[in-house]
């Protein structure tokens, strides 16, 4: 049996992973966005 506390850490560390990598990919996003203007416009 796992204890409550263990759980309850596990789960916190997997939501910031996941939100982590959100942000990651939110930036990713903004520089594919600005390299696709700059193909656009020349």
């Amino acid at each position: 049996m796992v204890k409550p506390t263990k759980m309850r850490n596990r789960m916190i560390f997997q939501a910031t992973m996941q939100t982590r990598s959100k942000q990651l990919g939110l930036i990713y996003q903004k520089t594919c966005k600005k390299n696709m203007v700059r193909k656009v416009q020349e």
